[in-house]
């Protein structure tokens, strides 16, 4: 014979004498001790009450044990009860926000005077200009009232500072208006 054809039935051998186990193990090896944590002693003296009291006797009274937080009464009605309405208005509850604001990611705040900074409109930094000359802008969402702009895989607003003291003036459809202490620089959205 092959030798594969007799790998196969060797396996399909002891997986049918593992299947023949796990049916025999499932059907016959006896009734499941019940869950609950009752003991054989509490099983046998139910056991004796019930036959006594099938036969017509007094069934002598069976101790059980303290009850678990599952197997209490409740009453539903009391519980109805404690449930209180609460007036809600959404309407005033709710806090507004613009969509156009991203909830999550790297946003820079709007640029307002900081301390040791030169008043706008003083001379031109050279390597400020240079700097804002390679910032690379890679879109633009445009909303008249909320434009943003991606300028170096950073998320702007129009009045945003970035690195280095450039502010962002303006955000157009298509462009970009930098401000780098009184000089624009502008950087329009290429198609790529």
């Amino acid at each position: 014979m092959n030798p594969q054809l007799v790998k196969r039935i060797v396996v399909m051998g002891v997986l049918l004498i593992i299947l023949v186990g796990v049916v025999w193990f499932q059907f016959f090896r006896g009734s499941p001790a019940p869950s609950g944590g009752t003991s054989a002693k509490a099983q046998s003296k139910a056991a004796k009450a019930a036959s006594a009291k099938a036969k017509g006797g007094v069934a002598a009274k069976v101790q059980e044990g303290p009850k678990s937080a599952f197997e209490e009464d409740i009453d539903l009605d009391e519980l109805l009860k404690q449930v209180r309405e609460v007036d809600f208005d959404y309407d005033q509850a709710r806090v507004g926000r613009n969509p156009m604001n991203p909830l999550v990611g790297v946003t820079f705040a709007k640029a307002g005077p900081s301390e040791g900074e030169g008043e706008p409109g003083g001379e031109p930094d050279f390597e400020l200009l240079a700097l804002a000359q390679r910032m690379k802008l890679t879109g633009i969402v445009w909303d008249p009232a909320g434009p943003v702009a991606i300028i170096d895989n950073n998320i702007v607003a129009p009045g945003a500072e970035l690195p280095g003291g450039i502010v962002v003036e303006s955000i157009s459809e298509d462009q970009v208006v930098l401000g780098v202490k009184g000089s624009e620089i502008t950087k329009e959205l290429k198609e790529q």
